[in-house]
């Protein structure tokens, strides 16, 4: 895929979530963490244009999150909690997850 037509996603994703999550509607998510277990590439915006790949999935920290949800309220944003297959809940090391409020 197109690393603009990607760029030019993601910012109508953005978009998206701004106008249909009502207010004091809460959104989660949950992303590679940069550098991650499972991958999570460290490349930046230019990176991405100029190799045309992601390198299997971007991986985010807690501060690029916080400025992409900046128009949010954050609840929380961390570490997934990694869990057995023995627990209830499902969790992975090399994630990260977040919380946030319009």
């Amino acid at each position: 895929m197109n690393p603009i037509i990607t760029r030019i996603r993601f910012i109508s994703y953005i978009e998206i979530i701004n106008r249909l999550l009502k207010q004091d509607g809460y959104f989660a998510l949950c992303s590679f963490e940069e550098n991650g277990t499972y991958g999570g590439s460290a490349l930046t915006d230019e990176e991405v244009y100029l190799k045309r790949s992601l390198e299997g999935g971007l991986g985010y920290t807690k501060s690029q999150l916080q400025e992409i949800f900046n128009f949010l309220e954050e609840i929380e944003i961390r570490k997934m909690v990694p869990m057995s297959t023995a627990d209830p809940h499902f969790g992975l090391e090399g994630f990260i997850v977040g919380l946030f409020k319009k």
